[in-house]
């Protein structure tokens, strides 16, 4: 760790991109959000209400949110690739300092993010409450049109969320690679003690390309 410290370490951002991270983030995100505003003592009464029931909380909870907010965080995490690439944000100082300020370079991202993928998703949910739910009583343009100062601001928490956690998880796999590939390096420029004909002696571990079992 203190030779990753001394220097900057250099950030891909293809990672981020892999299905596994996509769900990963999306989930916490959303479990995030959902205590947050649907657990908090104000917001509980809808508990209460006629049509609660487990099976429409599921649907609810994996559906409506999870499985639809999978393309926000897949279009959050190819905005952040390219907002790097763009800006050259690829060079980071592993430092309280250096990650602030890696983060905040990264906040007029998540300021505009809505824009890029709230047209796709709210378009999504409001066919799936329409025609799924046959919900047939709501307004595309009162609800679910992505111009819509409400929409925003309630994306605004799970988009930054979302993408400090990518790119927490992106630093994260980057100084693992770093080290596992020390470690390798290390591994190669040791020297084992080996029995010969002429007697023991010691070989490096780089000239070892393959060992016979006896």
């Amino acid at each position: 760790m203190n030779q990753i410290q001394e220097k900057n370490i250099t950030l891909l951002y293809t990672f981020i991109q892999k299905g596994k991270v996509i769900v990963l983030v999306t989930c916490i995100t959303m479990f995030f959000v959902l205590s947050v505003f649907y657990l908090h003592p104000s917001n509980i009464n809808w508990v209460s209400q006629d049509n609660f029931s487990i099976t429409n909380l599921l649907q609810f909870i994996f559906i409506d949110q999870i499985l639809i907010e999978l393309i926000t965080t897949y279009c959050i995490a190819l905005a952040i690739g390219n907002y790097a690439g763009f800006f050259k944000l690829n060079q980071l100082k592993i430092s309280l300092s250096g990650l602030v300020l890696y983060g905040i370079k990264f906040l007029p991202l998540f300021l505009i993010a809505y824009f890029l993928f709230s047209p796709i998703t709210t378009s999504i949910r409001y066919l799936y409450h329409y025609y799924i739910l046959d919900r047939k009583t709501i307004d595309y343009f009162d609800s679910y049109f992505f111009l819509n100062g409400k929409l925003y601001l309630t994306y605004l928490v799970p988009v930054v969320s979302s993408g400090i956690l990518l790119l927490s998880i992106n630093i994260i796999s980057t100084i693992r690679k770093i080290k596992l590939g020390n470690t390798m390096v290390g591994i190669k420029n040791l020297s084992l003690k080996v029995r010969t004909k002429r007697g023991e002696r010691l070989i490096s571990t780089k000239n070892i390309s393959y060992q016979k079992k006896r």
